[in-house]
């Protein structure tokens, strides 16, 4: 770990060229008013401005209201406008070149950053489609302004004695505008931003409301350890760590203190230096959320299996650790504490009786842990996190208030993301923006490989606390509470759309639609093995059921709304005989579980959904699902639904076929979209209307060419599962239904073993010719088998 004094910056502004000394923020000059908050604080404040909602958030005639039709109303002041304006020449930019060898270190910085965006996307975007005579490598640059931004704002007391409060905006970013032309007169309009930091402790951080902290560049320093300490803090004060339900995993691994170090596995129960405790915090552990990686990066990495748990119970040598588990151990030592648990060592590899047992445990040993470590970082275990991070260059500029000389401290300037994601191309349809909030938390976690990972959702939504470790910086969070180590907030994306934290009172969340939240976020991440695919969900599914009581769990589904749980198909383009030959090669679920498909699954509309029910029009007379005995919520070996329902055969037409054709997709009024488009209909032989077709193995029809579909269609049956009342509101139909209710239920075929019939489809039929529920009137409930 580096010690000594952190390093914020790259360059100081000491020297700024002509154009440049406009970047020394004047308070006075822009109109700024010396005040004192009620205790005491001065700050600088800078009055408000008459303007349209539409102007303030940039204009653009795709806006719902156009200023002039708009009502004026007082802002507070956010743009200060520095009216400075260059120009040069790409891609040299000698002008640039030339203020900055004399000593500018802001022209420095804009040039590096100008001549990267022009090489790698603002001249392919310019000569994009014009004939090659017309192409050029030079154009003319114009810096059309530069400006201050000040964003969002928080009530603070107007410094007069009473009570009013004003809306006080924070110190955001430097914009800078600027147009590239080519020579040929093509051009666009584009902008940078550089976002401001200072420390916490600089008078200017609360004279200007700039909250945003500088991170120091390089690795793992002092300062950044001192920060994820703060962090860590943060979040013990939004989800304290309970001191009486203490839990401990069946293996731990001992990482002893900054002064003791030594490395081993402890089995918890036996361990002596857990059963002499006697305060909580001798009993805390840390839980590592990773990606071990594929191929070798997995196969060798260090892993505890019956052959070397004796020696890892010994000890373990520091040296064989993979990277990313040794940065954990450090992180563990340094906020202090001993215990950390990693799948790889705290699960013995290759036992399937120990696996099971564990991965059973496995939403205990991340709901009960002390801190989760998320890395975003690499994608493998030999990745590692506290190296040094991508991080841009970062300009200091001194700041003394003109209003009140004694306030005086540094800015910082640095972009947060490479230029090439910072750039903005601006046009008409949107015009000039004059915001861009940085997601940078966003961006980390969209693109790292942790992210996608399958394993890894639950070991984020089951954690109370979390600090994830990303290329740019460290991020906390707790239930609704994030923080970026440079102290921006931002919203939880996975915890707020999938599932509600285990605390949280069981009656107000509609039980089902945390559910099939979870399973859409699910869906979009990957597994190494299909047979991963219920396993690496099943400590939500555990977790869920303590949370609601008083239903089964069925491979992925729940007899408590089996209705409409199975009213799912796949997102696949793929022959019939290959779809179904792929199930019996490699079993995962039952044919009716969305876990038998390798691909990401969608519902009918409406499904987990508080407005919407499904009235279940059959009787679940019997389930079986063959799971390992020691997690029930695991992988999958066998099981069946019986059910107690109106079933048909598909009717056959005059060439001993079912008359199913292709909906004519020019042709609206002819189906209703439900989420899922039925691309077949259903006729009877005389031609009549009985239902829509919707085939697991071939979606919406897009591969076959003629107008039938593709597979064993004359085996078909169909087995009535719910009704359901439709309005052009909730269900978003493309055409009006005069009876809004509709039937809906599977399409199935009989095993080629005949212990069954197996799910291959969906249908719906609306009460028009023969179909909806006169269709279903004469036709008596059977018992059928689904497997």
């Amino acid at each position: 770990m580096e010690e000594g004094i952190a390093i914020y910056e790259d360059a100081v502004l000491d020297s700024p060229c002509s154009y440049c000394k406009l970047l020394e923020f004047n308070d006075l000059q822009q109109g700024g008013d010396a005040r004192v908050s009620k205790d005491g604080t001065p700050f600088v404040y800078f009055g408000v401005i008459q303007d349209t909602m539409n102007n303030i958030l940039g204009g653009g005639i795709m806006h719902p209201q156009s200023p002039e039709h708009e009502e004026k109303r007082d802002f507070a002041k956010t743009e200060f406008q520095l009216g400075y304006h260059r120009s040069d020449t790409l891609p040299d930019l000698p002008e640039m070149a030339k203020t900055a060898s004399q000593g500018c270190t802001f022209c420095y910085m804009l040039r590096k950053d100008i001549s990267c965006v022009w090489d790698k996307k603002i001249r392919n975007s310019l000569i994009y489609n014009l004939p090659e005579n017309e192409k050029t490598d030079r154009a003319k640059l114009t810096i059309t302004d530069i400006t201050y931004k000040f964003s969002g704002g928080s009530r603070i007391a107007n410094g007069k004695g009473g009570e009013e409060f004003d809306i006080r905006p924070w110190l955001d970013m430097l914009m800078v505008y600027f147009t590239v032309k080519l020579e040929g007169g093509k051009g666009n309009d584009f902008s940078f931003h550089y976002n401001f930091h200072t420390q916490s402790s600089d008078p200017s951080a609360i004279w200007l409301n700039l909250w945003r902290r500088p991170i120091p560049l390089g690795g793992f320093s002092a300062a950044r350890l001192e920060r994820l300490n703060e962090l860590v803090h943060r979040t013990l004060i939004e989800f304290p760590s309970s001191t009486e339900d203490t839990y401990l995993p069946t293996r731990l691994i001992d990482v002893g203190t900054k002064t003791t170090e030594h490395l081993k596995l402890i089995i918890t129960k036996e361990y002596q230096p857990l059963l002499e405790v006697e305060d909580h915090e001798s009993l805390r552990y840390v839980a590592l959320s990773y990606c071990w990686g594929s191929g070798d990066s997995a196969k060798e990495q260090l892993k505890t299996t019956k052959d070397s748990l004796e020696d890892h119970l010994q000890g373990i040598k520091p040296e064989t650790l993979p990277k990313t588990i040794a940065d954990a151990v450090m992180i563990c030592r340094e906020i202090g504490v001993r215990y950390i648990w990693v799948d790889a060592l705290c699960i013995i590899q290759g036992d399937e009786e120990d696996w099971t047992r564990e991965s059973f445990k496995m939403s205990q040993v991340y709901a009960k842990s002390f801190l989760t470590l998320c890395v975003l970082r690499g994608d493998s275990c030999s990745s590692g996190f506290l190296g040094k991070r991508v991080s841009q260059a970062t300009l200091r500029i001194s700041f003394r208030s003109t209003l009140d000389t004694s306030i005086s401290g540094s800015l910082y300037l640095s972009m947060s993301q490479p230029p090439t994601d910072n750039l903005k191309e601006h046009n008409q349809l949107f015009g000039r923006p004059t915001a861009h909030t940085d997601r940078v938390a966003e961006v980390e976690f969209r693109d790292s490989t942790w992210n996608s990972r399958g394993w890894t959702l639950q070991e984020a939504l089951l954690s109370p606390r979390k600090i994830y470790f990303g290329n740019l910086m460290m991020y906390a969070t707790c239930g609704k509470f994030c923080e970026s180590e440079d102290g921006t907030r931002f919203m939880n994306w996975t915890q707020s759309r999938a599932f509600p934290l285990p605390t949280e009172e069981k009656s107000t969340v509609l039980w089902s639609s945390p559910w099939y939240s979870v399973l859409s976020e699910y869906f979009t991440r990957s597994l190494s093995y299909n047979q991963d695919k219920l396993p690496a969900i099943s400590a939500l599914a555990r977790t869920f059921s303590h949370m609601y009581p008083g239903q089964r769990y069925l491979a992925g589904l729940w007899d408590s709304d089996i209705e409409s749980g199975l009213l799912w198909t796949p997102n696949v383009i793929e022959d019939a005989h290959i779809y179904l030959q792929k199930r019996k090669d490699e079993y995962i679920a039952p044919t009716w579980s969305w876990a038998s498909n390798p691909k990401m699954t969608r519902w009918v509309w409406g499904v987990g959904q508080s407005d919407h029910f499904f009235i279940k029009e059959f009787e679940l007379r019997e389930s079986e699902i063959i799971t390992q005995e020691m997690n029930p919520y695991g992988r999958v070996y066998g099981g069946h639904l019986l059910l107690h329902a109106k079933t048909s055969r598909v009717p056959l037409g005059d060439d001993d076929k079912p008359n199913v054709l292709r909906v004519e997709r020019g042709d609206s009024s002819e189906y209703t979209w439900l989420g899922i488009i039925f691309p077949y209909g259903l006729r009877s032989k005389d031609g009549e209307y009985i239902a829509y077709l919707q085939f697991d193995w071939d979606m919406n029809g897009y591969k076959n060419t003629d107008r039938y579909p593709d597979g064993p269609i004359d085996r078909l049956s169909m087995v009535l599962l719910s009704s359901c009342g439709l309005n052009r509101v909730n269900m978003n139909s493309r055409k009006y239904l005069k009876d809004p209710e509709i039937m809906l239920g599977l399409l199935v075929m009989e095993a080629d073993d005949g212990g069954g019939f197996e799910k291959v489809g969906l249908f719906y039929s609306e009460n028009k010719g023969l179909g909806g529920r006169k269709f279903w009137e004469d036709i008596e409930r059977q018992e059928i088998k689904l497997v």
